[in-house]
């Protein structure tokens, strides 16, 4: 609407696309954005902590969502979106991914949990992708969690300044190799809303949220803010669960913002 009311009001001017270089600018945060974004990292880690904490057998999905927009609130700080959270039992999975708009459906014993919520502070966010149990894991869904777990802490681990995105894809093997695939790549940037990059992506594999083409050459650099997701499913996307961070490049390599430690199992007792 603001492209056609300039072109047309002033129809001898010239206009032109800036965006490519407007996001390539803001890749790179201050020291004072990513103070921003630690902030907002311990905001969404304790509305993330409530929500565990509440979680229990008769719990409704609305008000475990309730309780995280509340808490970020409370804290200073603003939610993009409703929390999303979805349990399914472990027995009988139907889902690898949380309700949207989360219903009054209740959680049960036996049931994988799972939230993504995102929390800012001063028009910076940070994101959680988590993952816990009411009861006991299975024994599958407990080797489910160590392998995402194991993909996501090694690619914080080892991705460095100076690597680009094509690199990020030997850090989802391991969910090949066990038999899974997943829905999105592990690296996707997020500190404004969505923005570059969008890599990792396991190949073959039919993606909900597509790697980038264009971001394979993506040059990882000293203050850029990205999420790891780990996102293991069964084809069907039946069965799965996930684990995702915000992180920013310093200049030896991948910090984790501080948040929620979402590659620790979470049991809620019952």
């Amino acid at each position: 609407e603001h492209y056609n009311h300039f072109t047309k009001t002033f129809p001898q001017a010239k206009f032109q696309d800036v965006t490519a270089w407007y996001e390539s600018l803001r890749l790179v945060k201050s020291g004072e954005e990513i103070q921003r974004m630690e902030r907002a990292g311990l905001i969404n880690g304790l509305a993330y902590e409530e929500i565990v904490c509440a979680t229990k057998p008769g719990a409704r999905h609305s008000d475990l969502s309730k309780i995280a927009e509340a808490a970020v609130t409370r804290l200073g700080g603003k939610m993009p979106f409703p929390g999303h959270v979805g349990s399914t039992p472990m027995a009988n999975p139907g889902r690898s991914y949380p309700d949207f708009y989360p219903t009054h459906k209740t959680v049960s014993a036996g049931d994988v949990v799972q939230t993504e919520t995102s929390a800012g502070y001063g028009g910076y966010f940070t994101k959680i992708w988590g993952t816990y149990f009411v009861g006991e894991p299975t024994k599958e869904y407990r080797d489910l969690f160590e392998l995402a777990a194991l993909v996501h802490d090694t690619a914080i681990k080892e991705l460095k300044p100076g690597m680009i995105g094509r690199e990020a894809k030997k850090y989802v093997e391991p969910i090949k190799k066990a038999g899974y695939t997943t829905r999105a790549p592990l690296v996707m940037g997020w500190s404004t809303y969505n923005q570059p990059p969008s890599v990792g992506a396991l190949d073959g594999s039919p993606g909900m949220f597509l790697e980038r083409k264009e971001y394979l050459d993506f040059v990882f650099k000293p203050g850029q803010c990205v999420d790891i997701l780990a996102w293991p499913t069964t084809p069907d996307m039946k069965k799965g669960l996930w684990l995702g961070s915000t992180c920013v490049f310093t200049r030896d390599g991948l910090k984790e913002l501080p948040s929620a430690p979402v590659s620790k199992l979470r049991i809620v007792r019952v």
